[in-house]
């Protein structure tokens, strides 16, 4: 789930990916490029208890 915010805070679900570490970090960043999100502008990071997404 990306959430961003414009005037309201949004959120859109992107997909399901492999979870070895490896192929989750290539499908994110792959996703993040192909969604021309701005990483700059990122601020936060969320993992609902996900072991393999946080490193």
């Amino acid at each position: 789930v990306y959430r961003y915010v414009t005037i309201q805070i949004n959120e859109a679900f992107l997909g399901f990916v492999d979870t070895s570490a490896r192929e989750l970090q290539k499908k994110i960043l792959d996703s993040i490029e192909s969604n021309e999100f701005d990483l700059s502008k990122c601020r936060g990071q969320g993992y609902d208890g996900a072991v393999n997404m946080s490193g």
